[in-house]
């Protein structure tokens, strides 16, 4: 990924401002936007697709959300397909709750951890409408990470360095050529991090809960909805290289009176420059089988993800009946990465 010969003076201003508090004089507890130093790596799985069970993946990654991230997957089985919506967002980054003293954000009482676990907590909605089901599936899903050590301003002293980086030295307003310094320097700064963080040994641990229903008649309201299925899971992401991770997942999927459904899966992925590839195996309850794929993730442009997998699967139906699905899933999301 490029930067611009030069960065606007006006971005430059911006990112002063933001980390004014960092520099404010007689402050021993300073304040810095956390939403700044978003990395742009191991975007997870949309909850609101895992509610509607439409998921380019199917073992979940552990790794903590994007602030705000948008998924629009088409899913080819047989002769049909069905296209799948998405929106998340955190609500902690919309209300403007980033600015936090670095002290506090780092701090290991129960108080310190909860919230950080509120920065990353996610809100998603969704819809998939196939022809076969006549009326679109809705969803509604919340997803956290609990533990995260992949955090580069828990984990790293980027914040203090980006600050440095920023307001070190005299800066003319119409010099370029210390302009487009400093921004190579923080091009730099981030481009460590993205490699210390993600080579880090540890285990990043999220999970979620989601609801679907079917809208009768295309309307979504609370009398037009057909009986929900919720779904619970769990899942973990253990950074073994740089280049490897291994992901666990446990989910329980069910409606109200019915038996639920349990799946339990593992993933070896393998991490490159711009591309990350996957394979999948994991064991469903209800039919008795075990399914697996594989799958790439491509980084095509800044912000920008292209999923591509093939599975095989059960929907509720008998233990045979067993398909072969395609995943095509264009992802955007938000990320700090010059």
């Amino acid at each position: 990924m490029t930067l611009p010969h030069s960065l606007p003076h006006s971005a430059l201003a911006l990112g002063l401002t933001l980390f004014a508090p960092l520099t404010a004089s007689g402050q021993d507890s300073p304040r810095v936007n956390i939403y700044r130093f978003v990395l742009g790596v191991d975007v997870p799985e949309s909850p609101a697709l895992v509610a509607l069970d439409r998921t380019p993946t199917r073992v979940l990654r552990g790794s903590a959300p994007k602030p705000m991230a948008a998924t629009a997957t088409r899913v080819f089985s047989g002769d049909a397909a069905a296209t799948a919506l998405a929106v998340d967002i955190v609500p902690y980054y919309l209300v403007g709750g980033g600015a936090r003293t670095l002290a506090s954000y780092r701090a290991n009482s129960i108080a310190g951890r909860l919230k950080r676990v509120g920065t990353k907590t996610q809100l998603g909605i969704g819809s998939v409408w196939d022809a076969a089901g006549g009326a679109p599936l809705v969803s509604v899903a919340v997803r956290a990470t609990f533990h995260d050590p992949h955090d580069p301003v828990l984990n790293s002293n980027l914040p203090e360095r980006a600050d440095s980086a920023l307001a070190g030295g005299t800066m003319p307003a119409d010099d370029e050529e210390q302009v487009t310094d400093r921004g190579v320097e923080l091009r730099s700064l981030f481009d460590q991090a993205h490699r210390t963080m993600r080579a880090r040994h540890g285990i990043q641990i999220s999970g979620g809960w989601g609801a679907a229903a079917r809208a009768g008649g295309g309307v979504v309201s609370g009398d037009s909805l057909g009986p929900a299925q919720h779904v619970v899971w769990l899942s973990g992401q253990i950074t073994l290289s740089r280049r490897l991770d291994l992901i666990g997942l446990g989910q329980v999927r069910a409606s109200r009176g019915e038996r639920g459904n349990a799946r339990l899966g593992a993933g070896i992925e393998r991490k490159a420059g711009a591309a990350d590839f996957r394979a999948d195996l994991y064991y469903q309850s209800g039919v008795d089988q075990l399914n697996g794929g594989v799958s790439a993730e491509l980084r095509a442009l800044r912000h920008i993800s292209i999923v591509g997998s093939v599975a095989t699967e059960h929907d509720a139906g008998p233990p045979d009946d067993r398909q072969l699905r395609a995943y095509l899933a264009l992802r955007w999301f938000v990320a700090e990465d010059p």
